[in-house]
């Protein structure tokens, strides 16, 4: 398992997640099996930093699903995993870049921007 990165390489301003944002996590890039996601911590045009049940290997493939109050449907986004990080309560922090990015319209319904 890789530490999280000292220095700040983020191309965009990550903003905290709304607290009514839902996350979904699936491991590989068609949406099957068990939502790993506990909670997203942060989330960037080009990424977000999740609260996971188990860890994730880097490079490793995912889709999120984000719903918000302003989707009816969640918003299905690939991405990859950048890095990851342990937490002392037993779930893992990981960082996934988005592989297209999130529109700022959707950012604004996901994120806390003030």
């Amino acid at each position: 398992m890789s530490s999280a990165p000292q220095t700040n390489h983020r191309r965009e301003r990550r903003l905290a997640a709304r607290r009514s944002t839902r996350v979904i996590c699936f491991k590989g890039p068609l949406g099957l099996g068990a939502n790993l996601a506990l909670a997203a911590r942060d989330v960037s045009e080009g990424g977000i930093c999740l609260v996971l049940a188990e860890a994730l290997a880097l490079g490793q493939e995912v889709e999120i699903h984000l719903e918000s109050l302003q989707h009816r449907r969640p918003l299905k986004i690939p991405g990859v995993v950048v890095w990851t990080r342990p937490t002392d309560e037993g779930p893992v922090h990981v960082g996934v870049r988005f592989e297209r990015s999130l529109p700022y319209r959707e950012l604004q319904a996901l994120a806390q921007l003030g």
